[in-house]
């Protein structure tokens, strides 16, 4: 079965991303890779998702909590992705394709998700902005 351009992004992107935790530290010394943080001073949204993900894994889950909410939303988006993407290749389907694009169309005809998940991103950042991330 031949591959969506779209499955072979989520599969490099899941991998990278296990890539990134597996090789990533707690350390950070003050540095950020976060271009919008270094350019402006202030967190972005996503800020601390990555060590929020790593104390879960940890099992310091009310830190990750505190540190970014997000990290729960990122934590299972990869368990779940990953383990679509297992399936499709085991059992040569395209079944994470099809849900994405269904999601996809579900958030086009109703705004009122978009609008909540705006809301929540939103709070996130202000969460992020009044703890100085």
């Amino acid at each position: 079965m031949k591959c969506s351009r779209l499955v072979w992004f989520l599969r490099v992107f899941t991998f990278g991303s296990w890539l990134w935790l597996l090789f990533n530290t707690h350390e950070h010394a003050g540095f950020s890779l976060c271009i919008f943080k270094n350019l402006s001073g202030y967190p972005c949204p996503a800020c601390g998702t990555t060590r929020s993900v790593l104390l879960i894994l940890d099992g310091h889950f009310w830190q990750a909590s505190l540190l970014n909410p997000l990290g729960w939303l990122a934590f299972f988006g990869l368990i779940l992705t990953s383990i679509l993407l297992l399936f499709d290749f085991i059992r040569s389907t395209s079944y994470t394709e099809k849900l994405f694009f269904t999601l996809e169309k579900s958030l086009k005809v109703k705004p009122s998700i978009q609008v909540f998940i705006l809301t929540l991103i939103i709070l996130n950042w202000i969460w992020n902005i009044q703890k100085q991330l």
